[in-house]
């Protein structure tokens, strides 16, 4: 009346599947999750030999049924080895035609055994060679794609896509660091949910990703949802089985690729992890030459930058700067009130003109430098989240923000921006973004400023803004989020000087 296939793990020791005949859906969910392969099922497993049982209820190896299992008498369990090695174990309960199980029924049974291991280990051989040659093809799209010219967007998501078809997987993502040195950024992902984790960051010292970038070594996890080291792959909840391998170039990992399946989906077998990291490895060779093909690249632009940079401080900023003195003499003889208050407001906006171009000017000039200062680590962030908001949000800097903004304040402020341009990117749907930082002798002030759909009359409190709070207190500071002052949603994150 009733028949099951059990699939053992790799160990053999417990079972990974568990596939059943006579049993109804409405059945299956009463009883709930599978057998974990104890009892009478553990002992067949551990002896891997075939057994009759005529009462279940009476044997002594019973582990019992759970609530609404349907009520079995007679039993018989039989191996199926392919080579030395047991690959699983049907079980048939309550012979129809009689009250127990026979000599000839076990007979039978471990002939169509014999044949189903024949079966399972020859379409097993055929799926692995499928599987490489399809490695193959795989790398082969890959390198066309960068042959082909394609930027480093595209280059990563030909990589994920690749890597999620081939492993059978529902989902491919590719984990980066951020220029913050303890944090963790998911630079690409595609497949179901995608979105939800696209530059989404994460603590680096405790989770997967940041061990198989520590050590090189590839990981496999059982239940992405149930396990804390995963980050945003567990705030998911609806994803299992996954494999996290390294990105490698001369030995050192760069980067992560993960593959997921969503739960109650078979973990990835042995040669399906083989074949994830041998596509790592050959893709690593791809990424490695796009990265010093981009290095080559821009130290074949630099000198332009400097020239640039050059004629905007020695020329433009001039310009600019005595059109703005012009204007103000020229206020000062202007009776009328309309006309003085339009050449006031033209020249506080010439003022904010010469504060971009001088922003521009120090992105320009700080590759050449070298610098690591408040700057350049904000303007970093801010093009890293370029791709996720659709253009680069504008940043302007006032004050001595390099000087005064330095050590765990520095690091918690660009992560606090890091954070809010998440956020940004994730639910304001904006077409423009302003980015503020300022500082002076008494506190620096990050405005982050989006035209997007705002947050309405009862905004919910997340994980995002406890965040950034929890940045801000560490060093007495505030928070603030509400309304932009022309729609959109505005953070303001403040934090005191000489604490």
């Amino acid at each position: 009346r009733y028949g099951a296939l059990g699939v053992l793990d790799e160990s053999g020791n417990a079972l990974a599947e568990f596939i059943t005949v006579g049993v109804d859906e409405q059945t299956h969910r009463a009883i709930g999750a599978l057998p974990k392969g104890l009892g009478l099922l553990g002992a067949i497993i551990t002896d891997a030999a075939s057994r009759r049982v005529a009462d279940l209820t009476e044997d002594p190896d019973r582990a019992g049924f759970p609530p609404g299992h349907p009520p079995m008498q007679s039993f018989l369990g039989v191996p199926i080895r392919i080579g030395d090695r047991v690959f699983g174990n049907l079980y048939l309960t309550d012979k129809t035609s009689a009250e127990v199980f026979t000599d000839i029924d076990q007979e039978l049974v471990e002939g169509l055994a014999g044949a189903a291991a024949i079966a399972i280990e020859n379409a097993r051989l055929h799926t692995e060679t499928r599987r490489r040659q399809d490695t193959l093809v795989a790398f082969e799209g890959v390198a066309r794609t960068l042959l082909g010219g394609a930027d480093r967007d595209e280059l990563l998501g030909e990589v994920a896509r690749r890597a999620r078809d081939l492993a059978g997987a529902d989902l491919a993502a590719i984990v980066v660091p951020t220029g913050d040195r303890d944090e963790l950024r998911v630079e690409l992902a595609v497949g179901a949910g995608a979105d939800a984790l696209l530059a989404t960051t994460f603590a680096r010292g405790t989770s997967v990703s940041g061990h198989v970038l520590a050590t090189g070594d590839r990981v496999a996890v059982d239940d992405l949802a149930e396990d804390p080291r995963t980050g945003p792959f567990q705030a998911r909840g609806d994803l299992g089985a996954a494999v996290f391998v390294p990105f490698e170039a001369d030995d050192a990992p760069f980067g992560t690729l993960v593959v997921a399946r969503r739960r109650g989906r078979p973990r990835f077998a042995a040669f399906e992890r083989d074949i994830v990291s041998s596509f790592a490895g050959q893709v690593s060779l791809v990424l490695h030459h796009e990265r010093q093909r981009s290095r080559l690249r821009d130290l074949a632009i630099l000198e332009d930058r400097d020239r640039i940079a050059r004629d905007l401080h020695d020329t433009v900023i001039q310009g600019v700067f005595a059109t703005s003195l012009t204007l103000q003499g020229a206020a000062r003889l202007v009776d009328e009130p309309t006309a003085r208050a339009r050449l006031d407001d033209a020249v506080d906006r010439l003022d904010e003109i010469v504060r971009h171009i001088r922003t521009v000017i120090f992105g320009i000039e700080s590759p050449r430098r070298g610098d690591d200062g408040m700057r350049l680590r904000a303007l970093a962030v801010s093009q890293e989240a370029a791709r996720a908001l659709g253009a680069e949000p504008r940043v302007t800097f006032e004050g001595a923000v390099d000087t005064l903004v330095v050590d765990a304040l520095a690091d918690d402020l660009v992560a606090a921006l890091r954070e809010a341009l998440s956020n940004v990117a994730r639910h304001a749907r904006a077409s423009t973004t302003d980015v503020t930082v300022s500082a002076d002798e008494t506190a620096v002030v990050l405005v982050v400023r989006d035209d997007g759909v705002g947050i309405g009359p009862h905004p919910r409190r997340g994980q995002g803004t406890r965040n950034l709070e929890e940045r801000a207190a560490r060093h007495g500071g505030t928070v603030e989020v509400g309304p932009g002052p022309a729609g959109g949603t505005q953070v303001t994150w403040r934090a005191p000087l000489g604490r």
